[in-house]
């Protein structure tokens, strides 16, 4: 039962979007098996080991590392400010770790001479420069959500006609606390993510810088 159990959790894993960003996570990995060792899956296959072969493997496995990486910015694109919370566990648990596994593999593929200047020479450094516009996407709307959180004064939210206590004074008065502890707490979300955001943006772009003539 238990390895049963096992093989339906490895499988929900495979498939499910829920767990995309896990995914990603994985295969850039292995990616960097696959093109430091020539390592790719025990398949029982001998198969020539070049360096064209572990280009193409990194061709392949990136590819399904983009779709991963999309799949969690369809997710995010879809989130309210009130989802922030959401976005804001999303960074630790899978956009850094996304980040800085695409980052060594990026110093791995300057070793190969696939590096970030050949992204429209070499197949490699094309398909890393695409997976890096991906994540930056997702970084960007993840900036774009917390965006939408005031920047100015607390908002001043009528507390509404939830019942009589709340028509009340006393009602009141502890709605609009509430409400505006929320707020607070949106804003200060906003203020501690937000540099983070900017940065990875920032250096994403180079993946898609070009070679001077």
């Amino acid at each position: 039962n238990a390895i049963h159990s096992a093989r339906n959790e490895f499988s929900d894993c495979r498939t499910k979007d829920e767990y995309a960003p896990c995914r990603a996570i994985i295969n850039l990995a292995r990616l960097l098996c696959a093109v430091a060792t020539g390592m790719h899956h025990s398949s029982g296959d001998e198969e020539e080991d070049t360096l064209a072969v572990r280009e193409e493997r990194a061709v392949t496995l990136l590819q399904v590392v983009q779709d991963d990486i999309n799949t969690t910015k369809q997710a995010v694109s879809s989130a309210t400010t009130g989802s922030s919370g959401r976005v804001c566990i999303l960074l630790p648990e899978a956009v850094v770790p996304i980040y800085a596994l695409m980052e060594m593999n990026s110093i791995l593929f300057a070793i190969f001479g696939w590096g970030k200047k050949r992204s429209r020479t070499r197949v490699a450094a094309g398909a890393l420069a695409e997976a890096a516009q991906q994540l930056q996407d997702l970084v960007m709307d993840m900036s774009s959500t917390l965006g939408s959180i005031p920047t100015n004064e607390l908002s001043d939210v009528s507390p509404g006609n939830i019942c009589s206590y709340v028509e009340s004074g006393e009602g009141k008065t502890m709605v609009e606390a509430v409400v505006k502890h929320v707020d607070k707490a949106h804003l200060e979300t906003r203020q501690r993510v937000m540099p983070f955001l900017d940065q990875m943006i920032t250096n994403l772009t180079t993946y898609s810088e070009e070679m001077p003539p």
